[in-house]
This record gives structure tokens, sequence and C-alpha cells, in this order.
């Protein structure tokens, strides 16, 4: 059956939440896929297919366009399962939340939208969360060493590979590119708790987006709390054992013991956090100034945040460099503890053992857990 190029609009208001990366995007995905948001007098459609909690996966049409989809404008089998997911619950507000998408075509996201939802364009909200420069660099550091991608020595990642690593902070050029596919529906935020409503991101987001006094929020756990340099470096020993696993079975087991860990122990007792030196934070600062500024005046009320937010980062960053050798923060039994961990994980998996798929369902019945 040919797919309508001009179906019928869908009911009530879209928000697509399109990241960023480390901008606090599990929480607004785990309090919206557990039911902890409800609508006081709307009805609130966030559509999941099974085993999912976001809407990440719709990043895979909009990376190379189909050969089909170049001819006919036909949206991807992704976005046709969506549109039919919408429909059938038929909310007042639908919310599609996916940190993937910041990688996208923001061109090719407006048309498969267009072609397969058919908003009123009256009623589409795309936002999008922005971390500080500095804040950013230092998350993605620490994302690196507990999914396994980061090098024997992570600090080369901010000091011999900082332009490869750093280069996804230039936000302006993109966010530029996004202004022009969807006009005054693309909203920027930043990820500044003092400009946050009440502190919260979730609660910033469904303000921003729905208004103030429109929605309540159930309290329920964190998502993908930070870890401390001590958690981290017990992650990092554990990949640099396991040299035969492979990049995806190191990004699934980091997510799953990152997991377990953060609920282990209670974030005021976690420790030390990922820190950047005084040198690295004015190299930030060099590299990134014009397009915080770039940022703040196109997009955040030409208020000098992301500026800010630079220079305080030079102004509180220590001299020193911080370390990250296990050794440094870990005992020698500690060491020998999470060796131990690597070597128990590579004797059990003999290569068929689907234990990474295992391990994604397990988090996300956690992260789905009241």
């Amino acid at each position: 059956m040919a797919w309508p190029l001009s179906p019928k609009p869908m009911h009530g208001k879209l928000i697509v939440h399109v990241g960023d990366h480390k901008a606090g995007s599990s929480t607004i995905q785990a309090a919206l896929a557990r039911g902890d948001v409800s609508l006081r007098d709307a009805r609130l459609c966030y559509p999941l297919t099974k085993g999912r909690w976001n809407q990440n996966y719709l990043s895979d049409s909009l990376r190379k366009p189909r050969p089909a989809a170049r001819i006919t404008g036909a949206p991807s089998q992704s976005f046709r399962e969506l549109s039919q997911l919408v429909r059938e619950e038929n909310g007042d507000v639908t919310i599609l939340s996916g940190e993937e998408l910041e990688w996208c075509s923001p061109e090719r996201l407006r048309g498969h939208i267009s072609r397969s939802l058919a908003p009123d364009s009256n009623a589409l909200t795309v936002i999008a969360y922005l971390r500080p420069h500095v804040g950013r660099a230092l998350s993605s550091l620490a994302e690196q060493i507990k999914i396994g991608w980061a090098p024997d020595n992570p600090t080369h990642l901010l000091t011999r590979q900082f332009d490869r690593f750093t280069g996804p902070l230039h936000y302006g050029p993109r966010l530029d590119r996004w202004r022009k596919a969807f006009g005054d529906a693309y909203v920027v935020r930043p990820v500044i708790r003092s400009e946050l409503a009440n502190g919260s991101l979730l609660e910033d987001f469904l303000t921003t987006t729905l208004g103030s006094d429109t929605f309540e929020i159930r309290p329920g756990p964190d998502a993908n709390a930070s870890l401390s340099v001590q958690d981290l470096m017990r992650l990092h020993v554990v990949h640099m054992s396991l040299t035969r696993l492979n990049k995806w079975g190191h990004h699934a087991l980091g997510w799953g013991l990152a997991e377990v860990m953060s609920k282990q122990v209670p974030e005021e007792t976690r420790g030390d956090r990922i820190a950047g030196n005084r040198d690295f934070a004015e190299k930030m600062r060099a590299t990134f100034l014009d397009d915080a500024r770039h940022v703040d005046r196109a997009f955040l009320g030409d208020r000098k945040l992301l500026e800010s937010e630079i220079d305080r980062a030079v102004d509180e960053a220590p001299t020193e460099v911080q370390s990250l050798h296990p050794e440094d923060w870990l005992s020698p039994t500690e060491i020998r503890d999470a060796k131990l961990l690597a070597s128990t994980i590579s004797f059990i998996d003999d290569g068929k053992t689907n234990w990474r798929r295992s391990i994604a369902r397990s988090r996300v019945a956690s992260m789905l857990s009241s």
C-alpha cells in the first residue's frame, strides 16, 4: 500500500526533544517512560515500542537518505510505525525525545515529521538543551571512560586529541541550521541550574513547552547519574582488562555496570568529580568563546549565559592536572577486585551468548522502575 504524502494531520500538539547529548535527556525520557508526568487538562502521549524508553531509533533513518525516500518522499518504516502509535493513542500532547537526533539532519527530520505526522505548524515545538562548553567536554570525557572508549590515559582526549574530541562543541553552526529548518518552532535552553525552572531540568522542559501549572510530576529516581572519579577508574580497569571485547560490547558493559554503581552509592557520598585544570579551561575559552557569544546572542536572548559559564570554569579550575590513572585513586586491593571482575566476564563470554541484549533489557527495566 502506498504511503500518503499528505496524511491527515495528527491531533494535538507535538513536542520533539532533540538532545543535546550530556544535557539531561535520560532524566526527561525516564520520567516520561515511567509515567511520572501527567497533564492536568489534557492527555499525554509518549509513544514507545517494546523494549525502548525513547525515540533514539528514529535517528537511523535521518542520517543517510534511502533511495525510496529521495524518489517518493515516503517516510521511513520507523516513522510509519511511530505515526501509527501516535494516531492510536490520540493524545492532546505528543512528546518525542532522542538525544541521537542531535547528529541528524534537521531538514530531513522536518520532512519526515511533515510526511508522517503532519502536525499543525502552530502546534509544533522542537527543543534542544545545551550543556555549557566546558561542562559538556568533561561530561563527555567521563562518558568515554564509562563505556570503555577512552585511551589507556584518558587525559589524552583533552590534550593530544583536543580538536577532535571537542569538535562537536561548536554549537553555533549546528543550531543555526536547526533554526533555519524549523524557524520559531525551534527553542534552545541552557543546562544551567539557575536558569532552569525551580532548578529542575524536567520541570523546565515541561514549563517551556507547555507552560507552568499545566502538569504534575511524580517524584522518581535519577537517571544516568554521574559517577565519581573513583568509580570511573574502577570501570577503566575493567575495560582495559577486556582486550578481546569489541567496541559495542564495552559500551553495553559500561552502561550496565554504571547503572548498578549509581544505584549503590548515594549521590552526596559518591566522591570526586572529573575536573579540568586551568590550562585546559583557558584553551576551551580561547577555542569556544566566540561560539558561546553567538549562541547567547542568537538563541538565549542576548544574555551572557554560555560566555559567563566559560569564564566561571576558568576562574574555578584547579592549577594541577587531575590524574586519571587508577593507581592514584584506588588501592591495590580495589584494582585487583576490578581485574577479577574483568576476568570473570571474560570467562563467561563465549562469543555466542547475547549478554549485551540481556544487559540492555535489564538497564531499561531498571530505568523504568519507580
